[in-house]
């Protein structure tokens, strides 16, 4: 008796085992079509672009320093070889003036959205500095500590010298958490503070760009 159930017991896992076998292989297959259906349908879209996702996708600027970290150019051709158009914090080399700085990205179709600039410029004379960026402005204060008197000081000393959103970005963890796997915080937590923080400041910008647009 202890021989024939142990036979039935190896028939079982046999049977089992090729049932499983089976079952991985179907799985592996279907995964490995998805796979392949969405690679092919991501290389018929543009860079940055996708089912959920219009675009468009730019490129900080630091993310490429340590490729050819003190030829701005071949980062500049970087970028257009990955097919992206818009760019965030670069800036033009001391031996390069604004204008031929600008006139690189337009050869090459890119478009700036944000850059730094020197903090001690910034210090002494941040008029120039919006002067020589010929766009509309304003400051945003990021990164401020809640509930601190040198955020509110900030915002004062900044309206000095030209207009302040009326929406400070304050610094929290979830905002850490976020970049974690590559979301928004607004994707992360859409009830939070930091969330509602980002959706009131767009709201500001996006009203100042159709005003500007209008205006122009």
């Amino acid at each position: 008796m202890a021989v024939g159930l142990a036979t039935l017991d190896a028939e079982i896992d046999r049977d089992f085992e090729d049932t499983y076998l089976a079952a991985m292989k179907c799985l592996f297959c279907t995964a490995l079509g998805i796979l392949l259906s969405s690679t092919l349908l991501a290389a018929e879209n543009a860079p940055g672009t996708g089912p959920s996702f219009k675009g468009p996708l730019g490129l900080q600027m630091y993310s490429l320093r340590f490729y050819s970290p003190n030829k701005l150019l071949a980062k500049l051709d970087k970028v257009q070889e990955f097919g992206l158009k818009t760019i965030e914090g670069g800036s033009p080399p001391p031996d390069m003036s604004l204008d031929q700085f600008f006139n690189e990205l337009e050869k090459r179709n890119l478009t700036l959205i944000s850059t730094g600039v020197d903090f001690a410029k910034l210090k002494s004379n941040p008029d120039a500095l919006v002067e020589q960026a010929k766009k509309p402005f304003c400051f945003v204060v990021n990164g401020a500590t809640p509930r601190t008197n040198i955020a509110k000081e900030a915002v004062g000393a900044l309206a000095e010298h030209g207009k302040v959103a009326p929406v400070t970005i304050h610094h929290r963890v979830d905002f850490a958490a976020s970049m974690v796997d590559g979301r928004t915080v607004s994707e992360l937590a859409p009830e939070s503070r930091s969330a509602q923080e980002i959706t009131l400041l767009w709201k500001y910008v996006s009203a100042q760009l159709r005003k500007y647009a209008k205006d122009k």
